[in-house]
């Protein structure tokens, strides 16, 4: 996966990222530069929101992941309604590597994700773009009602 864009679109923020904060990850230039192995990294003087940026990204995962798991597999503290971790709305966009059989012939193997969740929305909608920036596959999920941190 490569990291492309976060931006914070919650009002309330999310820590010290104020609302509509912004960060391009990578350039188009930088990723045409890339060959193989090119890790991010994450640099600055202190209180500069490093650990908030980062934290951000862990907890719009974590929702994801939320989505694809079953409820009812989720411990108990992770089922309390007033767990206040994530933003209420975000956008996030990246790269991800897919497998030659998913992937039109003579297209390079990264997809283009995009995903937005509203604030005050019970969904968030993705948009898979393969690398002609043709539609692969979009749709709204439905969070589940405890995990709505509003």
């Amino acid at each position: 996966m490569k990291l492309l864009r976060l931006k914070i679109t919650d009002p309330k923020g999310f820590r010290s990222l104020q609302a509509g904060f912004e960060h391009r990850f990578r350039s188009e230039w930088d990723l045409q530069e890339e060959q193989g192995f090119a890790p991010f990294v994450c640099a600055g003087p202190n209180g500069s929101g490093k650990s908030n940026l980062l934290e951000a990204l862990a907890a719009i995962f974590f929702q994801l992941e939320i989505l694809r798991v079953q409820r009812s597999f989720l411990p108990e503290v992770l089922q309390d309604d007033h767990l206040q971790t994530s933003p209420t709305g975000f956008e996030l966009e990246y790269l991800i590597k897919v497998p030659a059989e998913y992937s039109p012939i003579g297209s390079a193997p990264w997809f283009r994700v995009k995903i937005y969740k509203i604030p005050g929305k019970n969904e968030i909608t993705w948009w898979v773009f393969d690398s002609n920036d043709q539609p692969y596959d979009q749709g709204p999920v439905n969070l589940p009602s405890k995990l709505l941190m509003e």
